[in-house]
């Protein structure tokens, strides 16, 4: 019978207490990765570089290497938002939101969808023209008529 002899490379007291000291750095980095952050200021940090990277870039809308951004800045609207927006105060909203359309215009910078952009505006601020002549005689009518009621008041 032949005997097997084992070699065990590191002692049990070295292998227990590489463990037990690796496992705290796992625990770290994996909470550190978190899409969301692990609080309200990690998630708006995280934002505020995705829009930083963003303004970096200069693809045209339809390029696909805007898909990597698309979907951070959908984790992060999505669900991290979601997750933090109970602890966000009133500011801290709007900032986001903000970050939200700087994004979407990062996107469409200097390209065809800035264009349409403009175009859409431009289409509203002629209809509100329009709008508020169409009101203009209703509007004098309703004075006419309060300056009527402030008379007979007198």
């Amino acid at each position: 019978m032949k005997k097997v002899l084992h070699i065990n490379p590191l002692p049990p007291q070295i292998k227990n207490s590489f463990l037990f000291a690796l496992f705290p750095i796992l625990l770290l980095s994996f909470s550190c990765s978190s899409p969301c952050g692990n609080s309200k200021e990690a998630f708006l940090g995280k934002l505020d570089r995705l829009i930083e990277e963003a303004k970096q870039l200069s693809y045209p809308p339809d390029d696909e290497r805007w898909e990597k951004y698309d979907k951070k800045m959908e984790v992060l609207f999505n669900n991290c938002y979601e997750k933090w927006k109970a602890e966000l105060n009133v500011k801290e909203k709007a900032h986001v939101i903000s970050q939200m359309l700087s994004y979407a215009y990062q996107r469409a910078k200097n390209h065809k969808i800035k264009e349409q952009l403009k175009d859409v505006l431009r289409e509203g601020k002629e209809e509100f023209k329009a709008l508020k002549e169409e009101l203009r005689p209703l509007m004098d009518d309703l004075k006419s008529e309060v300056d009527e009621i402030l008379k007979e008041l007198e």
